[in-house]
């Protein structure tokens, strides 16, 4: 590990910690158990102390917003959407998130899980430095809340009120359901290539992950707010569980690139609260702690969409079927990712805006007979194709009148029309419009118009749908929008979509 009992005891002097932070942080001992929250939970000392520990870490917030001991500090080193101070600008908004740049181009997390183990490690030593602090002696480890088999949010995090508990918290959804669990079938954590679903930590990080975010709303909703929420930390302890547990039961591959190893993370502005990647690859070794099970259980399904909380009516599948244009008759609003020298692309086929509520949604990619052939020549590797590069584009997606506070998650997925096979694209909500927006190290932003666009590479995706020289584009493709959130009342309006489209060039790709 990269911190030294002189740095830390000199820095934890500094930075005015007591030694007990410096005890926890140092990891001394034999490995530690984390236990899973319904196990915690059935210890009433365990669940005392941890609250005593949150509400003196408020408590400390209260008095000083960037205590290193507070809760405000903790969330802030995650996201913040408050002027950040001086001396705190290299600490605070330093979670690593995919994202897309303003360019169009895709930043890649590649230290997603492994930097948010290090923020738990640390988090985990102040939490029970402030439990101490506070009068109570318990032993406790960070706990986690395993969403794939318990999709209710613990008792012990929604009881009373923000006076009675330190652990409830103003949420949209108190349960998440439709979680994602494909990311497991990856064999390696990061993508060798382009495509990004070719991994176990983008897919992770946009579903499950995000999914969670999404659906709970609310503060959880927004990455610069999430770790405000108290359930953030369990949330994230699960993911930092399922790290090792695809490694273990999957046979996960994690990098072995120096660059990757060797990188860096201060959590204070001293430098005393260092960690780097090559440290936490192996939490029991380095870090002395281990969860009490690794098992990647089935997640939660989604119950039928036919509840009493919407008619029945509502919840039918929207079908937008759209008339396809030739390729060259209608020029798209500037290029999709990766478009060789910024030739503006064509669109094959587009649709209409789209509201995102209870309902799923279904759009037919129609286009003419001609386009389709172009598209298959072009998916098949064929000599003769004349399109050197083709995108499934959704544009101008946005927060709807009913989106500001989030609780909503819908995966994208394309088909051909019989539906024999889909393929996950992605997952919307608000949580991935605020990670769109939310200033990195290198200050670009996507959606500076509070919109944001994401490109799919059509070559891998009709591979995957096992497109052959009988198939039939032009009237089978079909893009599917689903609700993974419960239905509520009336007819809301989540997400907007301003249009789905097809877009291609011929350029030559470089």
């Amino acid at each position: 590990m990269t911190i030294s009992r002189r740095i830390l005891l000199a820095g934890a002097t500094t930075l005015g910690l007591p030694s007990t932070f410096f005890n926890n942080a140092m990891a001394a001992g034999p490995v530690r158990i984390r236990q899973g929250i319904v196990a915690f939970a059935q210890s009433a000392d365990k669940v005392k102390a941890f609250r005593a520990a949150v509400d003196k870490m408020k408590k400390r917030s209260t008095a000083n917003p960037d205590d290193p001991l507070g809760w405000s500090y903790w969330a802030s080193v995650h996201g913040t959407d408050k002027v950040i101070p001086n001396g705190l600008q290299s600490v605070y908004s330093q979670c690593d998130h995919t994202y897309r740049r303003a360019n169009g181009t895709l930043y890649i997390a590649r230290h997603f899980i492994s930097w948010h183990r290090a923020f738990l490690f640390f988090f985990e030593a102040a939490l029970k430095t402030a439990a101490v602090d506070a009068g109570d002696n318990t032993s406790f480890e960070l706990p986690y809340w395993n969403w794939y088999a318990e999709g209710t949010i613990p008792k012990i995090f929604t009881e009373g009120d923000a006076g009675t508990n330190p652990l409830w918290h103003d949420r949209v959804n108190n349960k998440v359901q439709a979680l994602d669990n494909s990311a497991f079938d990856q064999k390696l954590l990061l993508p060798a290539g382009s495509d990004w679903r070719k991994s176990f930590s983008v897919p992770l990080e946009i579903d499950p992950h995000g999914n969670v975010h999404d659906q709970i709303g609310g503060e959880m909703g927004d990455v610069r707010t999430s770790a405000r929420d108290p359930i953030f930390w369990l949330h994230h302890a699960n993911i930092d569980r399922l790290w090792t547990s695809w490694i273990a039961q999957k046979g996960g591959v994690n990098p072995t690139d120096p660059n990757w190893l060797n990188q860096s993370w201060a959590f204070d502005k001293v430098g005393a609260m260092t960690m780097t990647a090559d440290k936490v690859t192996d939490s029991a070794q380095h870090l002395k702690y281990r969860y009490d099970n690794y098992d990647i259980a089935p997640p939660v399904p989604a119950p039928p969409v036919a509840v009493a909380a919407a008619p029945a009516a509502a919840i039918q599948p929207q079908r937008v079927e759209v008339k396809g244009a030739a390729q060259d008759e209608a020029t798209a609003k500037g290029a999709p990712l990766a478009v060789a020298n910024s030739v503006t692309a064509k669109s094959v086929s587009a649709t209409p805006g789209l509201s995102l509520g209870n309902a799923p949604v279904e759009v037919s990619m129609a286009m003419s007979l001609g386009s389709g052939n172009k598209l298959k020549a072009f998916a098949l590797a064929t000599p003769a194709a004349e399109i050197t590069g083709a995108w499934i584009v959704i544009d101008g997606i946005e927060v709807g009148k009913d989106g500001a506070r989030g609780g909503y998650s819908y995966a994208v997925k394309a088909s051909l029309g019989d539906k024999i096979k889909s393929v996950k694209l992605t997952s919307l909500g608000s949580f991935m419009l605020s990670v769109s927006r939310h200033a990195h190290k290198d200050q670009q932003m996507a959606g500076a118009d509070g919109k944001l666009s994401l490109s799919f590479p059509l070559k891998e995706v009709l591979e995957e749908l096992g497109v052959n020289a009988t198939t039939n584009l032009g009237s089978s493709l079909l893009i599917t929008i689903e609700p993974a959130q419960a239905p509520v009342a009336g007819d809301p309006q989540f997400l907007k979509i301003g249009s789905i489209s097809i877009q291609t060039t011929t350029a030559p790709l470089q």
